[in-house]
């Protein structure tokens, strides 16, 4: 018997002190981080979504350099932040903060719309438990707390709407709003590509409820699913075409971690196990991330074990096995479980994807969570073989264990949104989760040096370098910033060694890996990151007043990075340090236009001291000074 609907003021005061009790949890990281990770080259050091004569080509370029990563919709709104109110992570963060509060709504509107509960007070309250559930899960602090989780955000934002609006509407109408929703999503990121087959699993189990075949079409017919997955393909292919235009190839696959594989069978197999163990990763991620979070889940390929590789391939049989038992069942638990693990499929490492040695990222699950929050409120305990006994005691049971984890997943959002305040703090989590894993000793080492810690920077790269560094490119960052340790104790002629030696070897090692290799050593290499080696020593060249060579390697440094502030700079400095004024102006102007806006009056006194010093000398270049004397 259908019972009377939940009281509408006690649904809203329960919703209201849900959405309070997220933003209580998260607010003191919306206030008090600052940017971090690659916020620093897609927002500061980048001025592609800065500066309005660069915005479009922003838009459309990958967010990393050698990836498919299109996402033009994310990068369209931190634009549009930054054109209204300047770069300001309050406003960044607070931006995420309210698309995670509209998600965790959304969750409970779509369980609304899918529960098979004929109770509608009792479907209601669990609706609320499953947005709470969403709402404070540890795995999306990152996507939350941290800026350039956004694309994870937008994309679940816009995946959630589009759904809720098919289950809501129908005929012409639906088409109309799901079409541009999907396009928003698709353009947000690219786990979009699900949905299609989510509403055709939804339908799809919906049907095997009927008596045969001609019921199911029948009921297929009636449901509108066709028509509404063939306008998706429309605007899928819509998407495809522009992708196409924008990039020379639609996926990428991560060579390093597909030659990890090995060839033949058993490279088949390691691949099946690998895309196991991420799915293992993931499970645990859902059920009990308290013990694992980490902004880095390194994962070695070669280094897995026969016992290893059967865990993996095994995980894999299992899930399609219970994915086949899901499907015969047709219950609301089974339903939501599948739509969870049909998300994941693009994060799953079928595709290997090129995340820097990580089997995967806790941000990954902000759409995939949604369906498992959901799963998590519909386990068909009525159906559970139990003894009356038990039966009387498992429901308080498991609400004082969803109770007691909702309380732990409260205090893990307190604790560890924080860790994101700032590139230190949160390199110094990932350090010392992972002391071995080379990115993060790195980035620990960077963060250092940019917040002017040149001790503990110097400390980490000597760990460093006992720590595999899983590729020879990764010699360079090393250098680059034992460079920046040496030339703040004005030892720039040891920066110089250290830089050019460490070129020098990475091209060594590269020629005998590829003997027969007709392109040079720089080819493997980002072009970003030969920008800031030829920047680090058109510095060091600068500061021990060799400005020809300067000139040199900054002709080589705004080649490779020609929207680089610092390489602009440096190369001004350069120009002005050989007496041409002209030139170091235009140059200065480029690093100045470049520069995020806290930063142009650190560049200011900076050239000014220069161009003192050099005017203050015995034999200063005439011209130069004379012009600096009118500015």
């Amino acid at each position: 018997m259908t019972q009377l609907p939940a009281p509408k003021r006690i649904v809203g005061l329960l919703l209201l002190l849900v959405v309070a009790g997220i933003c209580a949890l998260y607010m003191p990281a919306v206030l008090g981080n600052s940017y971090a990770w690659d916020d620093w080259e897609l927002f500061i050091n980048s001025p592609y979504l800065r500066d309005p004569a660069l915005i479009i080509e922003g838009l459309v370029k990958p967010i990393i350099p050698g990836t498919t990563y299109f996402r033009p919709l994310p990068l369209a709104t931190f634009a549009l932040e930054f054109y209204v109110g300047g770069v300001n992570p309050i406003v960044s963060h607070a931006i995420n903060l309210l698309f995670h509060l509209a998600n965790t709504i959304l969750v409970g509107l779509i369980f609304m719309r899918l529960s098979q509960l004929p109770d509608e007070r009792k479907k209601t309250y669990l609706a609320l438990i499953a947005m709470t559930l969403y709402g404070v899960h540890p795995a999306l602090i990152e996507a939350v707390a941290w800026a350039a989780g956004r694309f994870d955000l937008m994309v679940t934002f816009f995946y959630l709407l589009c759904l809720w609006v098919y289950l809501s509407f129908d005929g012409a109408k639906r088409i109309l709003l799901i079409m541009p929703l999907y396009f928003c999503a698709c353009f947000s990121k690219e786990m979009a590509v699900t949905l299609p087959a989510v509403l055709l699993l939804i339908e799809g189990i919906r049907g095997l409820q009927q008596k045969n075949i001609s019921e199911v079409k029948g009921y297929l017919e009636r449901s509108g699913v066709l028509a509404s997955i063939v306008s998706l393909g429309l605007v899928g292919l819509f998407y495809i075409g522009v992708k196409s235009f924008f990039f020379p190839q639609l996926a990428h696959v991560d060579s390093d971690v597909a030659n990890s594989f090995g060839s033949g069978s058993a490279g088949g197999a390691a691949h099946i196990a690998f895309i196991g163990h991420t799915l293992l990763f993931y499970a645990r991620m859902v059920l009990w991330p308290f013990s694992n979070l980490s902004p880095h889940h390194p994962f070695s390929i070669k280094d897995m074990t026969s016992l290893d590789v059967g865990i993996g391939i095994f995980a894999v049989v299992l899930l399609l096995a219970s994915a086949i038992y899901l499907i015969k069942k047709r219950n609301s638990f089974g339903v939501f479980l599948l739509i969870g693990v049909v998300c994941l499929l693009p994060v799953s490492n079928i595709i290997p994807l090129t995340i820097g040695g990580n089997i995967g990222h806790e941000r990954f699950l902000v759409l995939p969570m949604a369906f498992f929050s959901m799963a998590a409120v519909s386990i068909p305990l009525n159906k559970a073989m139990l003894s009356p006994s038990m039966q009387k005691i498992a429901l308080p049971s498991i609400l004082i264990f969803a109770s007691l984890w909702v309380v732990i997943a409260g205090m893990n959002v307190r604790l560890t949104a924080p860790l994101w305040r700032n590139d230190l703090t949160l390199w110094k989590w990932a350090y010392d989760t992972n002391p071995n894993f080379y990115v993060a000793n790195i980035g620990y080492a960077g963060a250092a040096v940019r917040y002017q810690q040149f001790e503990l920077a110097d400390k980490i790269l000597q760990h460093a370098k006992k720590v595999d560094r899983k590729g020879m490119e990764n010699d360079l960052p090393a250098a680059i910033l034992e460079a920046r340790v040496l030339g703040k104790n004005n030892q720039y002629s040891q920066a110089i060694q250290v830089l050019e030696g460490a070129m020098d070897e990475f091209s060594g090692q590269y020629k005998r890996k590829y003997p027969n290799a007709k392109e040079g050593a720089g080819s493997i290499l980002p072009a970003q990151l030969k920008s800031v080696y030829y920047t680090a020593l058109t510095e060091a060249y600068v500061a021990i007043k060799d400005f020809e060579k300067a000139r040199v390697n900054g002709e080589l440094a705004t080649f490779y990075g020609p929207v680089y502030s610092l390489a602009w700079f440096y190369k001004a400095l350069a120009s002005y340090g050989v007496g041409n004024w002209s030139e170091g102006q235009a140059e200065y102007a480029k690093a100045h236009r470049y520069m995020v806006e806290v930063g142009v009056e650190s560049l200011d006194t900076v050239r000014k001291n220069f161009i003192g010093r050099l005017c203050g000398q015995s034999a200063p270049p005439a011209d130069l000074c004379l012009h600096f004397a009118r500015e």
